[in-house]
C-alpha cells in the first residue's frame, strides 16, 4: 500500500480530483473513495480544500448512483472536520443536497449524509441553516439500525447546541 504522505507528495490529490469528472460512475466512485483515505491526514484535507476537491464532491452528490453519492458524502465527512472544510462545503451548496439524500433508501448513504451534517454544523452559519430542518434529520434517532441513530443522534445534538 502507497504511504499517504507519499502519495499526496505526488500530488495524488489533484489526479484523483480529476477523475471526479470520469465519464464512468465507478471510477468516480474509487475515486472518492481513495480521496477518502488520502484525507485522513491534515494535508489531505488541506489539499483537498486548497485544489478546489470539495465542489467537485459536492457536484456529485447529485448523482443518479447511490454509491457513487455515499462515497462523495463519506470523502466530504472527513474534509469537513477541519473548519476550511466545513465552510467550503457549504458554500458548494451541500446542505440541500444532503437533505435530499436523507430520503433514501440506503442506510450507507443516509448515515455519510448524517456525518457531513454533523460536522457542518460545528459551524454557526451550517447550524443555522439546518435548524429549520432538524425534525428530518430527527426521525432517524430511533431507528432500529442502531449506527443509523446514533449519527443522527449526534447530528441533532450539534444542530440543536446553542452557544
Amino acid at each position: 500500500m502507497v504511504d499517504v504522505e507519499q502519495a499526496l507528495a505526488a500530488d495524488a490529490m489533484s489526479t484523483l480530483t480529476s477523475l471526479l469528472e470520469h465519464p464512468s460512475d465507478k471510477i468516480k466512485t474509487l475515486a472518492a473513495l481513495t480521496i477518502f483515505h488520502l484525507s485522513v491526514s491534515l494535508k489531505g484535507k488541506e489539499r483537498a480544500v486548497e485544489i478546489g476537491t470539495v465542489n467537485e464532491l459536492v457536484a456529485l452528490l447529485d448523482s443518479n448512483d447511490d454509491a457513487l453519492k455515499s462515497k462523495s458524502a463519506l470523502a466530504l465527512s472527513i474534509i469537513c472536520i477541519i473548519t476550511p472544510g466545513k465552510y467550503c462545503t457549504i458554500k458548494a451548496g451541500a446542505i440541500p443536497k444532503l437533505l435530499a439524500m436523507l430520503n433514501k433508501e440506503s442506510t450507507e448513504l443516509v448515515v455519510n449524509a448524517l456525518k457531513v451534517i454533523a460536522c457542518i454544523a460545528e459551524a454557526p452559519e451550517g447550524r443555522k441553516k439546518l435548524l429549520e430542518s432538524v425534525d428530518q434529520i430527527e426521525r432517524y434517532i430511533n431507528h432500529r439500525l442502531p449506527n443509523l441513530a446514533k449519527h443522527a443522534q449526534i447530528a441533532a445534538k450539534v444542530i440543536k447546541w446553542m452557544p
